[in-house]
């Protein structure tokens, strides 16, 4: 009897874990859905939009509630089978020793001691080439780092109310991404590196189904004189707005947002309705964004002076504030630098609708106050 539990155990263990996927989607749409929409009628008449998604912009609300359960069908299930099968394998040695011809006891090395067999071929039966071990090691540790990764986006997600089916096609190619990624670092390190590096490759292996962007990023800088073609426009990463992390990012770039010069032209109505993020976030992001990316060489100066968006530098640099211009003169920007950035951001129509967006917020947080105190910030005034 213990015999038989102890054979199942490893698949039922497998199974309720990859059950998180279908479960969390199932909780959304009968528990936290009617309440996201609830929440989005109330942003849109705290920013005087209509809640009616013929006339509100980009017809959003018609965008929610077109979304059926079957569109959560096959990014979910496609995550399920795919954490299963992984899953299994890792959790059964004998499953393993079965695919891989090799004994329970020499597979057990790959999960619950960290060593990897290939650095030791004489210990590999001869039918089996030590690189497919190694192949098979990469891919399982990096699809076990994507689940763990998973699990704190998909719980995120749905505390959020924003647990759309792409957070799951998300999860589905990050999946597939992290595990290509983690053959290709193994390949790159199994000729330059020591046998000591070697012996985490399974570590590492789980960190790239994490974070397969730094696997990514590895891959260019040890192949980037391979493929250099030239200079090319450097990107502004979003790692520098403020406030924005990796779970942030990943959000952000289902609705095309993957730098701080696409949040820097984004629409503030469609982020925030097409986002769970507080408008108030979004409003400083897309801010500081705009600053940014007119002085990216120059903007940690301007931070450590208190001026972290575009909103702070029109307003130090405005004449009738006190001080001389009212910026303190830095490394990277002249007086006449600045005055042309305040013209420029002055003409700027996106910075004009960020600064309406403020206003209608801001009266809306204190309904007794009839007209904002503020005052203009777009006056020419310079």
């Amino acid at each position: 009897m213990n015999q038989i539990i102890s054979g199942f155990l490893p698949l039922i263990s497998a199974l309720i874990l990859a059950l998180f996927f279908p479960a969390a989607a199932y909780c959304y749409r009968t528990l936290r859905l009617p309440r996201k929409r609830e929440e989005m009628q109330n942003i849109c008449q705290a920013l005087g939009l209509s809640d009616n998604y013929q006339v509100c912009p980009y017809g959003l609300f018609k965008a929610y509630d077109d979304t059926t359960p079957k569109d959560y069908v096959l990014p979910v299930l496609f995550c399920s089978v795919y954490s299963l099968i992984a899953l299994f394998v890792l959790f059964d040695p004998g499953i393993l020793a079965q695919i891989i011809g090799m004994p329970t006891s020499q597979s057990s090395l790959l999960i619950y001691s960290g060593r990897n067999p290939t650095l030791n071929p004489q210990a590999i039966p001869a039918p089996l080439n030590p690189d497919d071990l190694g192949n098979l090691t990469m891919i399982l540790m990096a699809a076990l780092g994507c689940y763990v990764w998973s699990i704190q986006y998909i719980g995120r997600r749905l505390n959020a109310l924003d647990l759309t089916p792409g957070a799951f096609f998300t999860v589905a190619t990050r999946m597939v991404f992290s595990s290509f990624i983690a053959l290709a670092v193994r390949h790159v390190l199994m000729t330059t590196e020591s046998a000591t590096v070697l012996n985490m490759l399974p570590a590492v292996a789980f960190f790239i189904g994490m974070f397969p962007q730094r696997g990514l990023q590895f891959l260019q800088e040890k192949l980037g004189p391979t493929f250099n073609r030239g200079q090319r426009t450097k990107e502004l990463p979003l790692d520098m707005i403020e406030g924005i992390n990796l779970f942030t990012k990943t959000r952000l770039a289902e609705v095309d947002v993957d730098n701080a010069q696409n949040l820097a032209e984004a629409n503030f109505v469609e982020l925030m309705l097409r986002t769970p993020f507080n408008p108030w976030k979004i409003l400083d992001w897309i801010a500081q964004a705009k600053l940014y990316v007119r002085i990216p060489r120059a903007i940690e100066e301007l931070r450590d002076q208190g001026v972290r968006t575009v909103f702070d530098f029109l307003a130090v640099t405005d004449s009738d504030s006190p001080g001389p211009g009212h910026l303190e003169r830095t490394k990277s920007l002249e007086p006449e630098t600045i005055l042309r950035l305040r013209r420029a951001m002055q003409e700027d129509p996106g910075i004009a609708l960020l600064l309406d967006m403020r206003r209608r917020l801001t009266a809306r947080a204190s309904p007794t106050q009839t007209e904002p105190k503020e005052k203009p910030l777009l006056t020419d005034s310079v």
